[in-house]
């Protein structure tokens, strides 16, 4: 399955001289040395802390490689397809999927558009197709597709979620819930102490499939309140900052995650000891 999925991105003469190299060691594959380029979605990598690989590259539903990065920052764009500059390595396994090092962004081929909802302090990405529309006094999307809302978003005063949290979303408690009659899935996310922001897909997963709906959450992130002396902080004083979690948030350079939760992964970013920053 590894040497198929690693096929469909070296191509069909490419994939040729890879199984006849690797007719000599079936379990570890020879990759494309030097300088390549690839393109294709890409999408957090569950956190692991054996394996390498920040988020995969998935082209037609297919995982063909994890990607990672000293220097380009890839969060921004996850759920787009891109086009993307490096080198392939193993993995700590040999015999996983390789690892594409990435040096360089060639181009963003965007598929959703970032929003800001500042009632909520909220920004999130959706499809570009999606319009904002008014419903009810609340935050609505509308896909013209389907002519109808497929994504509204509320807020509530709440102190604690109905159930114990079942995710997290940019390092919040949160807790999904689906109607198996209507398809319709609820978010619903501890924000603060007092209050909750909810979202709610308002179609069957006909009009949103699994993978759209996991891709907006993995997207949701939230403004932290910053006093006129932290909103001056350089980089040398990020210690605290969240890290991990399901979407593999990483560190400043010369920080590391320390993880706090262990359950979900989650942790805040530590200064190395004797590491100074760079600007």
């Amino acid at each position: 399955m590894r040497i198929l999925r690693f096929c469909h991105l070296l191509g069909f003469v490419s994939c040729f001289l890879f199984l006849v190299s690797c007719s000599q060691d079936s379990k570890v594959p020879v990759l494309p040395e030097g300088e390549q380029e690839v393109t294709g979605l890409l999408l957090p990598a569950d956190i692991s802390p054996v394996r390498r690989g920040s988020h995969v590259l998935e082209q037609d539903g297919i995982v063909v490689t994890y990607i990672e990065t000293p220097s380009v920052a890839l969060m921004p764009h996850n759920g787009n397809t891109l086009t993307l500059k490096g080198v392939f390595e193993h993995n700590t396994d040999p015999t996983d999927l390789p690892v594409f090092v990435v040096s360089e962004l060639v181009e963003v081929i965007a598929t959703h558009r970032s929003v800001h909802i500042e009632p909520y302090s909220l920004s999130l990405s959706i499809p570009l197709s999606w319009e904002r529309t008014p419903e009810n006094g609340e935050i609505a999307f509308t896909d013209p597709a389907v002519s109808q809302s497929v994504l509204r978003i509320e807020r509530r005063s709440a102190s604690s979620l109905a159930a114990p949290a079942s995710l997290i979303v940019d390092g919040k408690p949160a807790l999904q819930t689906t109607d198996e009659e209507t398809g319709v899935v609820t978010v619903t996310i501890q924000q603060t102490d007092t209050r909750q922001i909810v979202l709610v897909t308002s179609v069957s997963q006909e009009g949103l499939t699994v993978d759209a709906w996991q891709r907006i959450l993995d997207s949701v992130s939230f403004k932290r309140q910053q006093s006129s002396s932290s909103s001056q902080k350089s980089l040398g004083e990020l210690t605290g900052i969240p890290c991990g979690g399901p979407a593999g948030v990483l560190c400043p350079t010369n920080y590391y995650c320390e993880v706090v939760d262990t359950s979900d992964d989650v942790g805040v970013c530590v200064k190395v000891e004797g590491e100074d920053v760079e600007e």
